[in-house]
């Protein structure tokens, strides 16, 4: 395991889950924006209540019957992306919110 840590510091690249969780984000936020086409992309739900604190794009959540599809791209994002500031969910482009992610630590670059 240290061997593969030391192995990615030396590429200079982050570990799998930071990988992930930057994919999933830019997904969303690329999803929520209509940078896809709508019929293409995935169907998040918006949270009708009008009480959200941390921003104005809050998806609503699901539960599900099985515990598989907790795994899905729909679910596994719903927490991180409700939990995000509202000036990084209401970011310009995908580059500028990339650089905001960066700045509050959420996406580590190298370690």
């Amino acid at each position: 395991m240290d061997h593969d840590v030391e192995r990615l510091k030396h590429i200079m690249l982050p570990m799998l889950k930071y990988r992930c969780l930057h994919g999933d984000v830019r997904g969303v936020f690329r999803i929520v924006h209509n940078f896809y086409h709508s019929e293409a992309a995935v169907k998040l739900n918006f949270n009708t209540f009008s009480t959200t604190r941390r921003n104005n794009y809050k998806l609503q959540k699901f539960m599900y019957r099985y515990n598989t599809r907790k795994y899905l791209f729909c679910s596994r994002v719903v927490s991180m992306w409700n939990s995000l500031p509202n000036d990084v969910v209401e970011a310009d482009t995908d580059n500028i919110l990339r650089i905001i992610l960066i700045n509050i630590g959420l996406i580590k670059i190298f370690f």
